[in-house]
């Protein structure tokens, strides 16, 4: 319930639909680090089920938002891939998605840190969370891939070297 939809623009022929949580209260100029949750294989089968499918929703509760120290809380946006055209976090929704979270950045850039965005997925969320922080290593604060479905060769490994990364 406390979760809004969002829509990225078109990009590469491919919109990624989104559901996201604001920390951000009346009057608040806090900067909030942003966490973007990528789900794995089949979660993304209709609109919010990427929201349930992990219990991801959870980390928009009072306990989870005060683990946020430094700012009280944290903007979470969870993506949802095009799995109604069979595309598990496919190498093509790659620039999608970094459409779709340019475009919310900017919607909420006045409360967003942009110093402190974070990766994290689990299985083919944990692979598009690595094929990001490789696409994109310094937009990503640190990356936090679960049982990813990829592992990195040495030259796209190598992109990451200066990147903290929490792999599970």
């Amino acid at each position: 319930e406390q979760f809004e939809k969002g829509k990225g623009p078109e990009a590469d022929g491919y919109s990624i639909d989104y559901r996201y949580f604001s920390p951000v209260k009346e009057d608040d100029t806090t900067k909030y680090p942003l966490v973007v949750w990528l789900h794995g294989m089949g979660d993304g089968e209709y609109e919010g089920k990427q929201l349930t499918a992990q219990e991801i929703a959870l980390w928009s509760s009072a306990e989870y938002q005060s683990r946020f120290k430094n700012s009280g809380g944290a903007f979470i946006i969870a993506p949802r891939s095009v799995e109604e055209e069979e595309l598990y976090w496919d190498d093509c929704l790659i620039y999608p998605l970094r459409a779709a979270l340019d475009d919310f950045i900017e919607q909420h850039r006045e409360n967003i840190d942009v110093s402190r965005i974070y990766v994290g997925g689990y299985s083919m969320g944990g692979k598009m969370t690595l094929k990001m922080a490789v696409a994109y290593p310094e937009f990503f604060a640190a990356a936090f891939p679960i049982c990813p479905a990829w592992a990195p060769d040495k030259e796209a490994a190598a992109r990451l070297k200066d990147m903290p990364l929490w792999l599970t």
